[in-house]
Formats: C-alpha cells, structure tokens, sequence
C-alpha cells in the first residue's frame, strides 16, 4: 500500500521526536556527560557517611540527571561497592532545614559504614551511563575526625546570650562549615524552625549568636517553653573529580561533629 506524502512526514517526525527510527541509542551534545556539572558530596558522622550525587545538563541550573535515563552512581570504598538510588528530597516549607540543604532537588543517594580504620581510603564514586560515556574516576578522602569540646547537650542559654564553641582544631586551618537549627513551640503547640550556615575560619573557637534568628520573634511564640538548638560543624576536604565533567564539577567529603539539644530560654 502506498503512503502519502503527509503520512511519511508524520512518520518521519515520529521518528525524530522518539529517536527510535534509526536505531541510534546515543546521546545528543546537550545529555552527553561532557556537558553534565556532577556535584558530590559525603558526609560522615560517627562512621556512618551520607552519599549524595546530583548531575545537571549544561550547568547548576539546568535539567537534572534522572532515574529514568537508567544510568547508575556506584559509591566505592575498601572494597566494598554500593549503588546509590534516586530521591526526590522536599522538606515542609514549614520548617527550616540547614541540615539538609537540598531541599526540593533531586539526588542519588546511599548511606554507607566507614569505620575509623577505613577512613583514610579513598571514597571512589563512579557514574554510569546508559547511553554515553562513563565517568568513573572521582574519588576523595574523608578528613580526619575531630571532637567539639563546648558546649555540651543540655547546658541552657538565654537567647540573647552569645554560645561559646571550641573544639579541636586542624593543624592546616582553613574554612568549615557551622550550621545550627533553633526549634521552638508555637502556643498551638506546632513547632517552628529557623537556622543557618555559616563559613567559619576551623581554628578551634567561634562565638555564635542566634539572637537574631526570626523563630525568636514570631508572633506565636510560645515564651513559656524552651527551645533546642542542635549545631553542627563540618570540616571539608575536595578531592578530584572525573575530567570528562563539566568545568566546576566537584567532590567534596565532610567530617561531621554536632552537639544535640542545647536549651534555649526565648525571653531571656
């Protein structure tokens, strides 16, 4: 049977919208991973490391790399290989969420054991294409740990008052990261968040004042009842990531060391 000219178009332009005609699996220049920025990034606290992986086309604002083009992120260390799988990570807007600092993206992720022994080996990540080129030699090791030693869980402070925080120095001293979360009730009995990342310089001391976080002069707060703070300090360290990324791909590894539910008094 004869097909008409207007059918073998419409074909046609099936054809080319699936890429199914011709058989040709490959990726086009704009989803090639030479044009995917790769962002990793681990976290380890007390041996237990939190891998997260996130790739985009053509930038920090372009579309994301996801589960549905079936590649795959390996998470590597002394041996031992674990995929990571995809999440959509959205928190309430609600809340205030510095700990989590991807809120409303999408990542690879996976939890893996480190133990101390192991911490010195390098942590490899490799992504797998489907279609395309792999990128398999990115890897970073995990800087050393180190111990906060004020203040400790439960002390009280007045929310004016300025928390003193010393901990064990590096003997290089570069810039880390301090991040605190302020909890509070409102008179509902609803909790609300506020908190921040700050870049500080890791030479064993720092001053924090939280006196003008906005959770401490909402209009529901309930002045009766303390509020906790939760502080975490992590110290960084890049490693290198695969040449066939995009320019300012990265790698990065934290060692984390958190201090849990100091009090707050909000009238004080």
């Amino acid at each position: 049977m004869k097909m008409t000219t207007v059918g073998m178009l419409t074909t046609l332009a099936t054809c080319l919208s699936l890429a199914a005609c011709s058989g040709d699996s490959q990726p086009n220049e704009e989803t090639a991973t030479d044009n995917i920025l790769a962002s990793y990034t681990i976290e380890n606290h007390n041996g237990l490391s939190r891998i997260s992986a996130k790739f985009n086309y053509g930038g920090i604002n372009g579309k994301p790399l996801t589960y549905e083009e079936q590649d795959k992120v390996i998470v590597a260390v002394n041996n031992t290989e674990k995929p990571l799988s995809y999440n959509t990570l959205a928190y309430s807007k609600k809340q205030y969420q510095p700990f989590n600092n991807d809120a409303n993206n999408v990542a690879y992720q996976a939890n893996i054991q480190i133990e101390k022994d192991q911490q010195k080996e390098p942590i490899s990540m490799s992504l797998y294409r489907a279609h395309g080129e792999d990128a398999i030699n990115s890897s970073v090791v995990l800087p050393e740990e180190f111990s906060i030693y004020s203040p400790q869980s439960g002390e009280v402070y007045a929310a004016s008052e300025s928390i003193a925080i010393s901990w064990q120095a590096p003997q290089d001293i570069q810039d880390s990261e301090l991040r605190y979360e302020l909890s509070c009730r409102q008179t509902n009995g609803e909790i609300i968040y506020s908190g921040d990342v700050q870049t500080i310089q890791d030479d064993g001391n720092y001053s924090l004042d939280i006196s003008n976080l906005s959770v401490l002069s909402h209009q529901d707060l309930d002045t009766q009842r303390q509020c906790d703070l939760n502080i975490q300090l992590a110290r960084p360290q890049q490693g290198q990531v695969d040449e066939v990324f995009l320019a300012g791909s990265q790698i990065t590894a934290y060692q984390v060391e958190s201090i849990s539910r100091l009090l707050i008094n909000p009238t004080q």
